[in-house]
C-alpha cells in the first residue's frame, strides 16, 4: 500500500477537514478530520447547549475520547474506515464494463445520428449560387 507523511505546524486548535475539492472523493471517504490540540480545544471552545441536548437525546457521549471514555480506552468507538481492497474487485469490474458499454453506445448513437441526418439535408442557395445561376442564364 502507498502512504504519505504530512508534517505541519499544529498551532491552531480545532477540528479541520482535510480534503480535495472533487466531490466524489469526499463521497468515497477520501477525506479525514484532523483534531488538533484537543485538550486546548476543550478549554477554549464552548459547545452550545442546544448541541449538547441533541447529543444527550441521541445517546451520544459529550465527554471523553472518540468512544466517550477516558484516556486511550477506545472500546465501543466506531470502526473504520477500512482500506480499499487491492486489485480489481467484481464490483469494480462491473463498473468498468458498464462505463465501457455506455461509452460505446454513446459513440454509436452519435455516429448513427450524424450519418442518418446527412441524407435529409437539402442544399441551400446562397448569394454566390444565385449570382452564378443568373450569370449562366444570361
Amino acid at each position: 500500500m502507498e502512504y504519505v507523511v504530512l508534517r505541519f505546524r499544529a498551532d491552531n486548535p480545532g477540528t479541520w477537514l482535510f480534503h480535495c475539492h472533487i466531490e466524489w472523493h469526499i463521497e468515497g471517504g477520501l477525506n479525514m478530520v484532523i483534531i488538533e490540540a484537543p485538550d486546548v480545544m476543550q478549554k477554549r471552545i464552548r459547545v452550545p447547549q442546544q448541541i449538547l441536548d441533541h447529543c444527550k437525546a441521541a445517546g451520544i457521549p459529550t465527554a471523553g475520547n472518540a468512544a466517550g471514555r477516558q484516556g486511550y480506552d477506545l472500546k465501543g468507538a466506531p470502526e473504520g474506515p477500512y482500506p480499499y481492497p487491492l486489485g480489481w474487485t467484481s464490483k469494480a469490474k462491473g463498473a468498468m464494463a458498464g462505463c465501457i458499454l455506455s461509452a460505446l453506445v454513446g459513440f454509436a448513437s452519435i455516429l448513427w445520428y450524424g450519418w442518418s441526418s446527412q441524407q435529409s439535408y437539402r442544399p441551400v442557395a446562397t448569394t454566390d449560387d444565385n449570382e452564378l445561376n443568373t450569370a449562366e442564364n444570361s
